[in-house]
Order: structure tokens, then sequence, then C-alpha cells
């Protein structure tokens, strides 16, 4: 039974050293924080400006365009960055489902191994064996 206790735990270590080295590579993604506040103020500036300069109808229409151009591209740059937070909210998903089925078999490897060394407790509990009683030694003889 004690070869089995040392091969359980062998096993348990293992497991436990492929989880933490899972774990280990599951890095959290770095966030950056973007305020678009200062593209929409320009962008809106840059209408105010143009909108002053225009003398007729056409050219208001044109200006509302590229008005309408600028803070498209904010809204654009602000979707891209809303699906790159997505992505990485999908992997790191992923990376915990991955930590979670490596847990079970753990867990089940863990109760194995608390069951096989309480089965084996009986074997550490046995009286010690009983000491021979002492036979009195020959008295060498007398000359």
């Amino acid at each position: 039974m004690k070869i089995v206790r040392v091969i359980l735990l062998i096993i348990i270590l293992a497991a436990t050293g492929l989880f933490v080295v899972a774990s280990l590579g599951a890095k959290p993604a770095e966030q950056s924080v973007q305020n678009y506040d200062a593209l929409v103020s320009a962008a809106l500036s840059d209408f105010d400006t143009n909108e002053g300069n225009a003398d007729n109808v056409n050219q208001q229409m044109v200006v509302a365009g590229w008005a309408t151009k600028d803070l498209l591209s904010v809204i654009g740059k602000q979707n891209a960055v809303i699906i790159d937070n997505q992505v990485e909210q999908y992997r790191a998903q992923d990376i915990t489902q991955g930590l979670l089925r490596v847990l079970v078999p753990m867990t089940g490897l863990l109760i194995a191994a608390v069951a096989v060394i309480g089965l084996t407790q009986r074997d550490r509990k046995q009286p010690p064996a009983p000491v021979p009683a002492a036979t009195p030694a020959a008295l060498p003889p007398v000359t």
C-alpha cells in the first residue's frame, strides 16, 4: 500500500503542477481607456467653423456631410474598442473554462487520495511487535 500512496502522491503533485502552469499562462488583458470627448469636440468645432463659412445651402450640405463623416469615424473607433474588449472577454472565458475542466479531475484525485490515505491508516496504527522476553544468560563455569 505504501507504493500506491507514493504513486498517488506523485499523480496529485503532477496534476497540481499542471494546474499551476496553466493558471500562470493566463495573463489579464491590458485595458486601454480612451476618451472620445476630444474627438467629438474637434468634429463639432470643425462643423461650427465650416458652417459659419458656408454661403449657400449646397455648402451647408457638404459641411454637414463632413461633420457626419467625422462623427461616424469616432463611432467606428468606439465600436472597434468594444469588439476588442468582447474578444478579450471570450478569451478569458475560454481560459476559465479550461481551468475548471482541470479542477474537476484534480478534485477527484484529491478525494481518491484522502480515501486511500484513510483506508491505509489501519496499517500505520498497528501495535508494535511484542519484545521477546530476555532469557537469562548462562553463567560461566566456576573454576
